[in-house]
């Protein structure tokens, strides 16, 4: 009589593991596209522009931790901590940061991918690099200057929280997902 027991109580185990791992899958998966749409063009978390969130729109993911029945929402990328939570970026290696202004620049992957920008430096404010454009005969046409770049510093990343509201904002729905009972056996 024991050991029919031990084996209905290891078969109800069993299936009670089964549900909570279902159960920690469909809330994580929930998470994940709840902070997807966060970083979406016109999501909560303020981004503005396609081209720099599809990088970490891709890239936010999550893996169930099977043994500690846990789960980690997020992702790798370098960039993403400052995004969520902001902060300032200073240069490493280089005295300054080349930020783009100009659609061409931002397109560019840095100002090295051009060979004809010139230093520009104004008294009290940032320099810049820009394209100029000789103009065409004497008098008909003046000189061009296409800014590229603005030299800063330093630049502030106002927080753009894109996972904490993904959580917070769920709370309902992530617990009841995580609580949906062991469906009746042959269902």
């Amino acid at each position: 009589m024991a050991n029919k027991f031990v084996s209905h109580a290891d078969k109800v185990m069993k299936r009670v593991n089964s549900q909570m791992l279902k159960n920690l899958k469909s809330a994580s998966i929930y998470v994940t596209r709840a902070a997807k749409a966060n970083v979406k063009p016109g999501g909560t978390s303020g981004f503005r522009t396609g081209r720099g969130s599809a990088g970490l729109l891709g890239s936010i993911g999550y893996e169930v931790d099977r043994p500690r029945y846990r789960s980690r929402i997020g992702t790798n990328l370098k960039y993403a901590r400052i995004h969520e939570q902001g902060g300032t970026i200073t240069p490493k290696s280089a005295k300054a940061l080349a930020v783009p202004v100009s659609p061409e620049a931002k397109k560019a992957s840095g100002p090295r991918s051009f060979s004809d920008l010139v230093f520009i430096p104004r008294a009290g404010k940032p320099p810049l690099l820009a394209r100029i454009r000789a103009g065409g005969p004497k008098r008909a046409r003046a000189a061009t200057m296409d800014v590229m770049y603005v030299l800063l510093k330093s630049v502030a990343i106002p927080p753009r929280p894109y996972l904490r509201p993904a959580l917070t904002q769920n709370r309902a729905k992530i617990t009841e997902l995580l609580l949906k009972p062991i469906p009746p056996r042959g269902k």
